[in-house]
């Protein structure tokens, strides 16, 4: 999966206009790899709302 087929489906699947999305998506990249870049972990955990409480 690339990027534009990321951005594409959380833009079909959210509503939101694709720039916004591009942005977000970017940002998130950059961030998981100034962590991995730093031998940093960087985990996935489905969130289940009911599950989960803060």
């Amino acid at each position: 999966m690339t990027k534009a087929d990321i951005v594409n489906e959380i833009t079909k699947n959210t509503g939101i206009d694709k720039v916004t999305v591009l942005t977000t998506v970017e940002a998130f990249m950059d961030a998981v790899k100034a962590s991995l870049s730093k031998d940093e972990n960087v985990y996935y955990c489905k969130r289940n709302n009911k599950e989960h409480r803060n």
